[in-house]
């Protein structure tokens, strides 16, 4: 039996707040990202054995989940959540080992998963109108988007020159990273969702649009996947007097197994299979939100 919801209205400008943080959390995380990866891997200035940050990342991972096991097992304890919460939190932790084992390529990469945690913790924020709504759809898709275009940013402009193709392998890392802030703050209490689907017309508008605008580009001939040689950086080159956009700028890189820095390799998704894995989890998540996985607290 579920405990009756006593909700707290959010005041308009507490939105705006969380809506203007995320905003720029994102612009500037995304505008820093070549600093912040050039950090990760330069020796800490008061370490004298010549430890990078990268060095700290695995065993940091090892402690956040420890922490996350622990907040899940104290809040099922105390019967906040029930076993549907479990199993989505299940699927999710089966999910990021998966994309570990099999998407990416150093260490490093785990930096998208608290990356995109906290721009989702900021996104509940911004979208809850009340203490206990929470739009769990609403808040991925924006994430997901966000990513997307962070991404993109960097392969057409920030560093274009680290990149040989889109990685829609972080396009994924970013969509579970925004799951794992979702689920953070809904264990902590920040919000339950009640009334089933959150996403709505506006996301179902901007979605529309984007299809709409890529397909345009794409039946047109200037956005491609693969170019015949190999381009400069930056994706864009001009051929048979066209300017061309192109997701990978050396021939079948995408669908490919790459070698891993270190030892072992990873595989890089193609558009089709990384579009299929994106989509396929944000309708687990929407199965998820439809079935109510938390209680509501009193």
């Amino acid at each position: 039996m579920r405990i009756k919801n006593r909700s707290i209205k959010y005041r308009p400008s507490r939105r705006i707040i969380y809506l203007t943080a995320a905003i720029t959390y994102w612009f500037l995380s995304s505008l820093l990202h070549l600093k912040v990866s050039l950090f990760l891997i330069s020796p800490l200035p008061f370490f004298q054995n010549g430890i990078r940050p990268s060095d700290l990342i695995l065993p940091l991972s090892w402690v956040a989940a420890a922490s996350l096991l622990s907040l899940l097992s104290l809040q099922l304890f105390r019967h906040s959540i029930g076993w549907g919460m479990i199993l989505c939190v299940s699927l999710w932790s089966a999910a990021v080992l998966a994309a570990n084992f099999l998407l990416v390529s150093t260490s490093n990469e785990y930096i998208h998963y608290p990356q995109y945690a906290f721009l989702a913790i900021l996104l509940q924020g911004a979208f809850s109108t009340q203490r206990h709504q929470f739009p769990i759809t609403r808040i991925l898709f924006w994430a997901v988007l966000l990513g997307i275009a962070d991404e993109a940013f960097q392969y057409f402009y920030i560093c274009p020159s680290y990149g040989d193709y889109l990685d829609f392998n972080d396009f994924v890392l970013n969509e579970l990273g925004a799951i794992g802030g979702i689920i953070i703050a809904a264990l902590m209490g920040s919000g339950a969702n009640s009334k089933g689907i959150s996403i709505g017309r506006k996301e179902l508008t901007v979605l529309t649009s984007i299809l709409i605008a890529l397909a345009a580009l794409s039946f047109s001939g200037i956005l491609r996947v693969t170019p015949p040689h190999e381009i400069p950086p930056g994706g864009v080159y001009r051929m048979e007097g066209k300017t061309r956009v192109f997701l990978e700028r050396k021939p079948h890189i995408m669908g490919s197994r790459q070698k891993a820095q270190g030892s072992g390799g990873y595989y890089v998704l193609t558009v089709a299979e990384g579009t299929a894995v994106i989509v396929s989890v944000f309708l687990i998540v929407l199965f998820c939100e439809i079935h109510s996985v938390r209680r509501l607290p009193a």
